[in-house]
């Protein structure tokens, strides 16, 4: 997401930067030296937010849980000047403290799609004009019920996909995947088939209340040219108590349809133990209650779609279906491993040379193949 001339570095307590402790977000030119024009942003914690995108006119947009930014009110969500300054010509409607903005995608014609969690807990979808004024045009179809834990990415022609496997989901037989229309109107043209994995199972007691749950994982990673979506998601067979769960990269036609000659390799990996507070009727006289969840962790952090139909995937993955990769590969046009590409031992710790280090983000530069961080 960033513009390949300069780079900004997440900051974090105790980070050092040439000796010296890293207050704040630093910027960096071409040649990696700092750009003292840039001053970086004050947040009212410690806590600085740590997903951003940078604009093709040079500012920064970013999002997560803080309200102020510099004296100025910002509940979550900001635009900065090229010189780090707060820009007050953004001001993004309907949001106030404490809201905060979970997740925000820029559209290419600079319209911003926001997940917004409200100050009474309950998440909602809105999309901004590029000035942070409220896209009239967009509103969410009332049929999806309560947004909260739902999950969105950008398509095509301004269509959203939307996907959920919250515990709660789950329990309602509401799990599962989506597409709204530009409007935000749900899209029933777009179905998957019998051929999608479940996203997860609910495990009941003789007497139909609910013992644990085991949740499964699905996140749109990237588009490709002609629709189709490269997507990570755990696979069915979902056991209690499951320690550990198989994941994969799949492949949606731009009909919502599995593409059933994509086969992407298999990687298990670690789940951790989670404790949800539910509501059922079969259990505890249908009043909310915790129960115990295996939740899935994903080896995939991310995807970019090749012009050819193959596919860069990167993560915390050190081996795909036998083959070596060290956090990032890449699949042929038919999910198998490209054994043409490989990176070697990728991303090593000094003080753990065995340890693979976690690729969390690629993006093309000219006259290199990659840059993967």
């Amino acid at each position: 997401d960033q513009p390949r001339s300069r780079g900004l570095g997440d900051v974090y307590k105790r980070q050092m930067l040439g000796g010296n402790p890293l207050t704040t977000w630093v910027k960096f030119d071409s040649a990696g030296v700092i750009d003292t024009a840039f001053t970086g942003p004050q947040f009212e914690t410690i806590t600085f937010p740590t997903r951003f995108k940078v604009l093709p006119s040079g500012k920064i947009l970013t999002w997560g849980r803080f309200s102020q930014l510099k004296g100025v009110s910002a509940p979550g969500f900001v635009r900065l000047n090229t010189d780090g300054s707060v820009d007050t010509s953004f001001v993004p409607a309907g949001l106030t403290s404490p809201s905060y903005v979970a997740f925000a995608e820029v559209a290419d014609d600079g319209r911003i799609l926001a997940a917004v969690t409200e100050p009474d807990g309950s998440r909602t979808i809105r999309r901004f004009m590029p000035d942070g004024a409220a896209d009239t045009s967009f509103t969410v179809d009332p049929t999806l019920g309560d947004l909260t834990g739902i999950e969105i990415g950008q398509l095509g022609d301004g269509k959203v996909l939307v996907w959920t496997a919250i515990a709660q989901r789950l329990i309602d037989d509401g799990a599962g995947i989506g597409r709204l229309l530009a409007d935000g109107t749900l899209d029933t043209t777009f179905d998957t088939d019998d051929n999608f994995p479940g996203l997860g199972e609910v495990f009941r007691n003789t007497d139909g209340s609910i013992r644990s749950i085991t949740q499964g994982n699905f996140r749109e990673l990237t588009v490709q040219n002609d629709g189709g979506i490269i997507a990570r998601s755990t696979v069915s067979d979902y056991t209690e108590d499951a320690g550990y769960l198989p994941n994969t990269i799949l492949r949606l036609n731009a009909d919502g349809s599995r593409d059933t000659n994509f086969g992407g390799p298999i990687v298990w990996w670690s789940t951790y133990r989670s404790y949800p507070t539910i509501t059922d009727a079969a259990t505890n006289g249908g009043n909310p209650i915790q129960v115990q969840a295996s939740v899935a962790n994903s080896p995939f952090a991310g995807a970019i779609a090749q012009d050819d139909g193959k596919v860069l995937v990167y993560g915390s993955f050190g081996d795909l279906n036998g083959f070596p990769r060290a956090g990032l590969a890449r699949l042929n046009a038919d999910g198998s491993v490209d054994e043409s590409f490989d990176i070697g031992r990728g991303a090593q710790f000094l003080a753990a040379p065995d340890r693979i280090g976690r690729v969390t983000g690629v993006a093309p530069a000219p006259g290199l193949s990659l840059i993967h961080i």
